[in-house]
């Protein structure tokens, strides 16, 4: 979405995530379940909003995340070589309360794994040329920066895009996360 009601539905979301997320031992999906139905009452019915949420776990590696309507979770495993997906059939958050498809999902992750959380802002942005910079070539970009931390994998990958794109103006919002595991 763009415009008012899109920040303002945020700022909604922002305003549910910061009193759930004080809760001890709460998981992803009760905060996410707890964002959507607060939001599913409050919003116009022609609105909603994909979300990925997660906690990782420093000591055991763990990464467990619950996906609203996002894209894949994305990494790439330092033990495979490969970048890795893990998907999930779910809808946004806004469109129908009590939902009960909301799961925690976890990924065990190791040494030099990299996750990295975007919005299709990114995979669909568009050259000059008309031509959509793609989840593929995003990937490449991720596989050719794996030696970096992930200040500089995230650099590249800015980068990278930034050339792509050239002076072609974008209509969507670009946003991501690297984390690179110690």
């Amino acid at each position: 979405g763009k415009g008012i009601p899109a920040a303002l539905m945020m700022v909604n979301i922002r305003t549910v995530y910061k009193t759930f997320i004080k809760r001890p031992n709460i998981t992803p999906q009760e905060i996410v379940y707890s964002i959507n139905n607060i939001l599913a009452e409050d919003i116009a019915s022609d609105m909603f909003a994909t979300l990925f949420f997660f906690i990782y776990n420093r000591k055991t590696k763990e990464l467990i995340f619950c996906n609203a309507g996002h894209g894949p979770l994305t990494y790439y495993s330092f033990k495979t070589k490969k970048v890795e997906l893990v998907t999930s059939r779910t809808m946004p958050i806004g469109v129908m309360a009590d939902n009960q498809q909301y799961i925690n999902q976890s990924v065990k992750l190791s040494s030099n794994d990299v996750v990295l959380v975007f919005t299709d802002g990114i995979s669909e942005a568009m050259s000059v040329n008309r031509e959509e910079y793609s989840e593929e070539r995003l990937y490449q970009s991720l596989i050719q920066s794996i030696d970096l931390n992930a200040e500089g994998i995230s650099r590249n990958l800015i980068k990278d895009l930034d050339v792509f794109v050239g002076e072609a103006p974008q209509h969507d919002d670009i946003s991501y996360i690297v984390m690179k595991i110690k």
